[in-house]
């Protein structure tokens, strides 16, 4: 519960939220936080037991307090029970499990593996007969043009990395690779022979015409149309844009995923000379 009670910014890592800041009604919700929890948590309760029965006193109570304990010991089930009972599909890098009776209390959040893997997925049970409340609000949502650009992983991609999980598990007695170290880098650079060569002062050139190039371990990847859809924001990417990116990716924790990803978008290698074609 450490992280619940203190906040300590250095272990969040960083994430652009600029767009919920500038929401305005996430605005108008932090402005007035403590008058809506009291009065929605408390006072309207209370009030509505005594104008419709005369019982102030047990809207309070059982609408009011008990509701809020039950509350949230249902909602932090997910951070307890479902990082240590249930199954692991989607990943095994950590602790985050799919429990279906914490998602049938929690109104769907107990599918938390899939959660993790997928962090931009709005969905937290994928399967259309999977108890998920949330997911089945925001599709008719966006049916109804209330939300937009909502973020939905391709089967494909689920079956790629359900079948990959099983694998490493056989192969390395239920382990993930997470962290990208020294070695891995040493790999993820002998695997761009057959990539065209760039000089650094190509790839700078190539950065100021408009295309977003980063460099890692040696190879230049375009995130022209990746950058907004980093699960950490667009700043991160846009800040290592036309620079050396390889200690940020590699003091990250990306998953097996995102170093497959990063090989997709490899453009070129940087060399001594160019044969890179200038477009």
């Amino acid at each position: 519960m450490g992280w619940l009670i203190g906040y300590t910014p250095e272990t969040w890592g960083s994430v652009n939220i600029s767009d919920v800041e500038r929401d305005p009604v996430v605005i108008w919700q932090r402005r007035y936080y403590v008058v809506l929890a009291v009065l929605t948590g408390f006072i309207l309760p209370a009030t509505v037991a005594h104008v419709g029965w005369h019982d102030w006193d047990g809207g309070l109570w059982y609408a009011g307090l008990l509701r809020g304990y039950l509350h949230a010991h249902m909602t932090f089930l997910v951070n307890s029970v479902a990082h240590h009972t249930g199954s692991q599909p989607y990943s095994t890098s950590q602790t985050a499990r799919d429990n279906t009776l914490v998602a049938l209390i929690t109104s769907g959040e107990g599918y938390h593996n899939f959660h993790h893997r997928f962090p931009s997925d709005y969905r937290n049970g994928r399967r259309w007969y999977d108890f998920d409340p949330s997911k089945w609000l925001i599709w008719t949502c966006e049916k109804l043009g209330l939300a937009w650009e909502l973020t939905a992983t391709s089967e494909e991609e689920i079956e790629r990395v359900i079948v990959s999980v099983k694998h490493r598990t056989l192969r390395k007695g239920n382990s993930d690779k997470f962290v990208v170290d020294d070695h891995d880098m040493r790999e993820l650079h002998a695997t761009g022979h057959g990539l065209p060569s760039m000089t650094w002062d190509d790839f700078q050139q190539q950065t100021s015409t408009g295309r977003c190039l980063i460099s890692i371990a040696g190879q230049i990847c375009d995130v022209t149309d990746f950058i907004h859809s980093h699960p950490g924001g667009s700043d991160v990417l846009h800040n290592a844009i036309g620079k050396d990116a390889t200690d940020l990716f590699s003091s990250s924790k990306h998953s097996t995923d995102a170093h497959r990803l990063l090989l997709s978008m490899r453009v070129a290698v940087i060399g001594t000379s160019s044969a890179f074609k200038v477009e």
